[in-house]
């Protein structure tokens, strides 16, 4: 998104059209999803705690977990895999949000976290661009609440699924133009 121009990120907030979305998703966006289904139980959301890496050890290295800081109002990278260190070009671990994505899509992007804990409610997203500015870009993400183990809706796990090749002065993945958000309740 450039400075002055309006979003063109079609944003749906109904949960069929989430669920279509997701069935025709990558295998591991379904995976992590079924993971955190089992381990929430009859809570809105999963702990930290059962979320444990062991029930999804290949998809580490595209996993990042983000922690609300109140004290500074954004997000703050506590974990990052592999994979986003290779997309970005650097680890993201211990990075607030405000110093990972450009300044004109810093709010949007907070905004749309925050509602990820505050609602809470599960979003996925994808882009699939070609052309001179991004060529053969294409890629998913979907963004998890979790609780901090005091049951503190304050934590966000994300997977990221890149595929596109760097090029000029991009220095980060394309942003998402189709998001979609479920509410955790009608999970």
């Amino acid at each position: 998104m450039n400075a002055g121009h309006e979003p063109t990120i079609k944003e749906h907030d109904d949960p069929s059209a989430f669920l279509t979305a997701v069935e025709e998703a990558d295998d591991r966006i379904l995976q992590l999803l079924s993971v955190w289904r089992e381990v929430r139980g009859d809570r809105p959301v999963p702990l930290r705690r059962d979320m444990d890496p062991v029930l999804f050890p290949q998809l580490l290295p595209m996993i990042a977990q983000y922690i609300w800081r109140t004290d500074i109002g954004d997000f703050e990278c506590v974990l990052s895999g592999e994979n986003l260190r290779s997309a970005w070009g650097y680890s993201l671990t211990g990075k607030v949000l405000s110093d990972i994505v450009n300044a004109d899509e810093h709010e949007v992007v907070v905004n749309r976290w925050y509602s990820v804990i505050d609602r809470p409610c599960i979003i996925y997203g994808s882009v699939k661009k070609d052309g001179a500015d991004y060529p053969d870009v294409s890629g998913e993400r979907m963004y998890l609440p979790i609780a901090s183990n005091d049951g503190t809706v304050d934590r966000i796990m994300t997977l990221s699924l890149y595929s596109y090749v760097r090029s000029g002065n991009h220095n980060s993945p394309a942003t998402l133009d189709r998001v979609y958000h479920i509410n955790c309740q009608a999970l």
